[in-house]
């Protein structure tokens, strides 16, 4: 049994960020958790290689249960894995969302019906100021995919 935290990790700065600022709160993040493509064995949106996840788990000290779904599965595995969190005796689930109000809703809905505490370490707070903050800390990011709807080769130097 835990009655500590799990974190929803993406792999990205923001998921390291809010699990910083987790520890720092005297939160224990007893696991990291994180849902990826079957297909590509990559977290969406960061495309982040789930062999990536484990080294970072690793180096964190914190255990990593990667769970592989499509998107039509996602919703119910996220469910059963709540639920899991709460029959282990986990208190909640810690996430690194920033600013998109619908993403943490969603979550907050389903971690709270799940019985566990939602909390937002870094929700609100200005990006330059959490990049700064995430430098300081000795963090280092890693461009891993781009969107190139928002960004061409012409921002590529080289």
């Amino acid at each position: 049994m835990s009655d500590g935290y799990a974190l929803m990790w993406s792999g990205g700065k923001d998921s390291a960020l809010a699990l910083d600022r987790a520890r720092n709160a005297g939160i224990e993040v007893a696991r990291l958790i994180s849902f990826y493509d079957s297909a590509t064995r990559r977290v969406r949106f960061h495309a982040t290689r789930v062999e990536m996840l484990d080294a970072q788990a690793e180096a964190a000290g914190i255990g990593l249960r990667a769970i592989g779904t499509t998107w039509p599965e996602m919703e119910e595995a996220l469910r059963r894995e709540l639920s899991s969190l709460r029959d282990e005796g986990f208190t909640g689930v810690v996430l690194g969302d920033i600013h998109l109000a619908d993403v943490r809703a969603w979550y907050e809905e389903r971690v709270t019906a799940a019985g566990l505490k939602h909390v937002e370490p870094i929700w609100g707070e200005p990006p330059p100021a959490l990049l700064g903050e995430f430098v300081a800390s000795g963090g280092r990011a890693v461009i891993t995919c781009v969107d190139l709807a928002r960004l061409d080769e012409a921002w590529l130097a080289g």
